[in-house]
C-alpha cells in the first residue's frame, strides 16, 4: 500500500470517529488495506484485530505489517464461520469492509455474525460497513434487524482491492 492511500485511509478513519487507544474489530480483513491504517490511527494504546479465514491473505498481512512497523495488530485465522472468540463488549468498533458476497441473500451466516458483532460491540461502539458487491436496501434491512440503528454514513475515496474508488461507509449504533 502506498503512503498516499494509507494517508487517504487514516483520514477516513477519523472522520468515521475511531479515536487513539480503540479496540478494533476488522473482520475479513484480508492483506490488511484497512487493518494497517486504522491500527495507526489507534496508536499503540489501542488495538487492532484482524481475522480471515484465508490463511494465504492473513500471510501477506503479516509481510505488511512487518513492512509498515506496527505492533498493535493480532493476527487471528478464522474457519470462516461467524462465531467471534472475543469476550462481550471488547470491542469499540467493527469493521465489515466488502465480506458481504460471501454471504447469499437469505444467509443465516450472516444474521449470526451480525448477532456476534453486536455481542462484542460495547454499549457505546459502532458497526462500519463497506456494502461492496449486494444490494444495499437489504443489507441495510438485515443489520437494523440484528438491532443496530443507522448512525451516519461517509461518502468518498475508498480502496476496492487496493485501487481508489468512490464509495460509502455506513455506520451504525446499537440499538
Amino acid at each position: 500500500m502506498n503512503d498516499n492511500h494509507r494517508d487517504m485511509l487514516e483520514n477516513v478513519f477519523l472522520e468515521i470517529g475511531i479515536e487513539e487507544g480503540q479496540e478494533i474489530l476488522d473482520f475479513g480483513c484480508g492483506s490488511g488495506y484497512y487493518t494497517i491504517p486504522v491500527a495507526e490511527v489507534v496508536g499503540n494504546k489501542g488495538t487492532v484485530y484482524a481475522v480471515d479465514k484465508q490463511q494465504k491473505k492473513l500471510e501477506e498481512l503479516k509481510k505488511n505489517l512487518n513492512s509498515s512497523g506496527q505492533s498493535n495488530v493480532r493476527v487471528f485465522g478464522s474457519t470462516g464461520g461467524t462465531g467471534l472468540q472475543f469476550p462481550d463488549g471488547s470491542m469499540d468498533v467493527v469493521l465489515l469492509y466488502d465480506i458481504f458476497s460471501y454471504y447469499g441473500p437469505a444467509s443465516k451466516e450472516l444474521v449470526d455474525l451480525l448477532d456476534e458483532v453486536r455481542r462484542v460491540l460495547q454499549e457505546d461502539g459502532f458497526l462500519s460497513v463497506f456494502p461492496k458487491h449486494v444490494d444495499i436496501g437489504d443489507l441495510k434491512t438485515k443489520i437494523e434487524r440484528a438491532n443496530f440503528v443507522f448512525r451516519d454514513m461517509y461518502s468518498g475515496t475508498l480502496l476496492h482491492y487496493g485501487s481508489p474508488e468512490e464509495g460509502c461507509l455506513l455506520n451504525y449504533e446499537k440499538r
